[in-house]
């Protein structure tokens, strides 16, 4: 992630103009791929069984686009704040962001979740994860099973909406109670600013 402008606007606001790197990129539509291969069926192909290239041709070339940009997106947004020192409503106490690098075998994401885990003051801990069914996902799940001597509740498909959420509404309501408010946020967060300017919805 590069940021490559950064303009300070009135009342407290910051615009970032920010790059994913090509690598990172590929690797989300990889990703996005693997999710969702089998939504996309292609003529003469086995559902999932299709490569990207086929199902790209046989779709639209960003068919992917969607759900790389929620893999990438909330990521480069965390760093950029980290790099450029940017606090959303004041500094979030208590938030471990574990970084999934390119290479790395899904041991390795284990372990550095479990150090995050156990990083957290909190017997309570949520994990977000990125896209349902990646890597980080799984092994959330995995953990869930394990006594790992934490409260453990896992959400998948967060945006910066739910992540923003999750900071502000936790300790105001009960544990329990979070994932749903969580994920609430996260799909009042997306909205189709096209239409709404327009009128139709």
């Amino acid at each position: 992630m590069t940021i490559l402008k950064k303009e300070t606007k009135d009342n407290n606001r910051v615009e970032l103009t920010i790059r994913v790197e090509k690598p990172e990129w590929q690797k989300a539509l990889d990703d996005a791929y693997q999710a969702n291969r089998d939504l996309y069926p292609v003529d003469g192909c086995a559902p999932g069984k299709a490569t990207r290239q086929a199902l790209e041709q046989a779709h639209a070339p960003d068919v992917f686009y969607q759900e790389a940009v929620n893999e990438t997106f909330p990521r480069a947004l965390v760093e950029a704040f980290g790099q450029e020192e940017i606090l959303v409503a004041g500094a979030p106490e208590q938030v471990q962001v574990v970084n999934f690098t390119e290479g790395e075998g899904v041991e390795e994401l284990k372990s550095h979740i479990i150090q995050a885990i156990n990083a957290l003051e909190s017997d309570d801990v949520l994990l977000m994860t990125d896209i349902l069914g990646g890597s980080p996902f799984n092994v959330a799940v995995q953990l869930l099973a394990e006594p790992v001597g934490k409260n453990l509740k896992v959400v998948a498909g967060a945006n910066m909406a739910s992540v923003v959420q999750a900071v502000f509404m936790r300790g105001n309501v009960p544990f329990e109670q979070l994932p749903a408010e969580v994920i609430q946020a996260g799909k009042e967060g997306i909205v189709d600013v096209s239409a709404m300017m327009e009128g139709t919805i």
